[in-house]
């Protein structure tokens, strides 16, 4: 008996035990089938949409880049969602050679020639002008002008807009004086020029996309800004917002409108460089520019050190070496335009201290390569001032010691609005104040 008890019990214990990994087999399977199951039904329904997308790649990657960036346009300030959407089918337009010819031509006419029709957007801001002295203190009232406005300050506003190249020299410039009572009078570049020169003169050129009115509530707040209550013990200032034709082309998509404000900025230049260039060698004077404004001061700062910009140079010079001082805030230009050899290369023997602000995440900035082609990884074309800093700086020996980089990315962020008024952080504002006086700044050699 105990011999068949044990034949009999030993199967049943033997089953007992064969039977557990039996049981976690069977688990395994089945969690293996549900998991490729899962796969199947996620693959079945991802795979038709991504072949679909994959079919127009170019049109794809357009779209979700532009939908990205609220503000895709370089330059272009804030734009609302609809007009992005909008924007996004033109993003990318390709000008044929000819076609890119024709536009720098008509460009070039335009600005020297003054042969072309303004704008409609420029012939109503400047009836505005021609009716009204007062048209460019729209956002503020009399009473808050008069406020903000210190003792033995001076404000002018001086419009390029209807300015041309004549045999005699630059015309058409529009002046106003800011009489400390809340109004605009209208004036003229004899009385900018023959003004106090002990008083240091600060131009302010504004960026893309800015019409008439808006050049002045920019240039306005940024004086506020430099001659706040931190700034109430310093001395009197004369700033000058310098405003040129950077209103949005409509007719055009947002690649064609960069390619023709790049254009008609340095065009501008002249304008800005002939005008500074009247004032005596004894004054102190600078630029602070923003965005493709940026471009407006390199163009004149090139012209003023002797150079040529779209074949037109100054006839005769009055500046002499390192009188100017600049800051270049959201730089659009070229990253190397002031090395030798390059487009702006006049422009270092002119300067005497240069602050450049940086922002490595400008959405507008890293668009910067389609400036001059198209590509998908921009990060291999030309990049601007504003996003690496200012290159070879071995090869300025002009500029030793004379050139200050600010990183501003942890301040202003993804942002380039239209006047850039991020930059005007307090702990950026007392940096940019000493150029702007002229006042003395140790700079580490780069």
């Amino acid at each position: 008996m105990r011999r068949s008890e044990l034949s009999i019990s030993t199967p049943a214990r033997s089953s007992r035990e064969a039977s557990v990994p039996r049981d976690a087999r069977s688990a395994l399977r089945t969690a293996v089938a549900l998991l490729l199951l899962f796969a199947a039904i996620v693959v079945g329904a991802v795979l038709p949409a991504a072949q679909a997308r994959g079919e127009d790649l170019y049109e794809r990657v357009r779209s979700a880049e532009s939908a990205s960036d609220a503000d895709f346009a370089p330059f272009a300030g804030e734009e609302s969602a609809e007009e992005s959407r909008d924007a996004a089918t033109a993003a990318l337009e390709q000008l044929t050679p000819e076609d890119a010819a024709a536009l720098v031509a008509d460009e070039e006419a335009a600005a020297f020639g003054g042969n072309s029709d303004p704008a409609p957007a420029l012939t109503a801001s400047l009836a505005r002008s021609a009716t009204n002295t007062n048209s460019a203190a729209t956002n503020n009232t009399a009473a808050e002008l008069a406020a903000d406005l210190r003792d033995r300050d001076e404000l002018w506003f001086v419009s390029s807009r209807r300015a041309r190249i004549t045999p005699d020299g630059p015309t058409g410039y529009d002046v106003w004086r800011y009489d400390g009572a809340g109004h605009w009078q209208t004036s003229s570049l004899d009385a900018l020029v023959a003004a106090d020169h002990s008083v240091p003169t600060c131009f302010h050129v504004h960026g893309n996309r800015v019409n008439f009115c808006e050049a002045h509530s920019g240039g306005w707040a940024y004086y506020t800004a430099f001659t706040g209550c931190a700034c109430r013990d310093r001395g009197p200032i004369r700033w000058v917002i310098f405003t040129w034709p950077s209103d949005r082309c409509s007719d055009t998509g947002p690649r064609t409108d960069v390619q023709i404000k790049a254009v008609r900025a340095e065009c501008y230049g002249y304008y800005l460089a002939w005008l500074v260039d009247q004032l005596p060698q004894s004054a102190r004077k600078s630029m602070i520019g923003y965005s493709f404004g940026t471009r407006v001061i390199g163009s004149s700062l090139h012209l003023l050190g002797g150079g040529q910009i779209r074949g037109r140079a100054l006839a005769e010079r009055n500046t002499h070496e390192h009188e100017v001082r600049a800051v270049l805030l959201a730089a659009a230009l070229d990253n190397d335009h002031f090395l030798p050899g390059r487009q702006m290369q006049m422009a270092p023997s002119v300067l005497d201290q240069l602050l450049v602000a940086r922002n490595v995440k400008d959405p507008a900035l890293k668009w910067y390569p389609l400036l001059y082609e198209l590509r998908f990884r921009r990060r291999l074309g030309q990049q601007s001032l504003g996003y690496t800093g200012l290159a070879g700086m071995n090869c300025l020996p002009d500029l030793y010691g004379r050139v200050e980089h600010y990183e501003m990315s942890s301040v202003v962020g993804r942002e380039h609005d239209t006047h850039g008024c991020r930059y005007l952080a307090p702990c950026f504002l007392e940096i940019m104040r000493d150029y702007v006086y002229h006042m003395p700044r140790e700079t580490a050699a780069e």
